[in-house]
């Protein structure tokens, strides 16, 4: 009896965990400067229709509704998700909203568990990198390079007060030619900010309505 018992109770696992698909393989980017490509190519762009989902998240989709309007690349789309995991974590839904200058992504978890990856997520650049939940400012200066791209040239680390002036005439930094951008960096007890004088990014972590979210605002 304790055998049969036993028999039926790892064979309701094995059947309940298949129908569970870790979403953290097309997540994991946004931890590093809230990266959305890897999840928006796989089930945002505007030819979706024309794309099947991945089978291993197909069952835990419930529902999605909304479109991006390609003439516009306007809209919202919404996933409502059922099993799903992501970083060890439940996930119920994503949502995408794309509109004039701005665009949004939430993820929205199923209890606060969710808060616990706060530290693992960070921004900055290459070895200038600091976790969210902490409060650092810094600036880096990038120099455009001989093999067309822009290098990191000096470190401008600056006091927290001075967060939000993140540009080289706001904080008094020359350059001895033009080919230079100034990019600032600010992590907050609750996520991280980053970008320029004319487009930036944030991430935020929220427990009252269980989201990771990360939204950029654009000139």
């Amino acid at each position: 009896m304790n055998k049969l018992l036993m028999l039926m109770v790892l064979t309701s696992l094995s059947v309940g965990s298949a129908y569970a698909a870790d979403w953290t393989p097309y997540l994991s980017d946004i931890k590093h400067n809230c990266n959305v490509e890897k999840i928006h190519n796989t089930l945002f762009t505007q030819s979706f229709a024309n794309k099947k989902l991945p089978q291993a998240l197909h069952a835990d989709l419930v529902k999605r509704t909304g479109k991006i309007n390609p003439d516009s690349a306007s809209g919202e789309v919404v996933l409502q998700l059922k099993n799903a995991t992501a970083f060890g974590q439940p996930l119920t839904k994503i949502s995408y909203m794309v509109g004039d200058s701005q665009a949004e992504w939430h993820f929205y978890f199923a209890n606060d568990g969710f808060m616990k990856l706060l530290p693992t997520f960070y921004t900055g650049e290459g070895k200038h990198t600091k976790p969210a939940g902490t409060q650092h400012f810094w600036l880096l200066e990038f120099k455009y390079a001989d093999d067309d791209t822009f290098k990191i040239a000096h470190t401008h680390n600056r006091p927290y007060k001075d967060a939000g002036k993140w540009w080289d005439d706001e904080l008094n930094i020359t350059s001895s030619d033009d080919e230079h951008l100034i990019k600032g960096y600010q992590t907050t007890k609750t996520g991280f900010v980053f970008g320029t004088n004319f487009a930036n990014t944030t991430l935020s972590f929220n427990p009252q309505t269980k989201t990771i979210s990360c939204e950029s605002a654009y000139q």
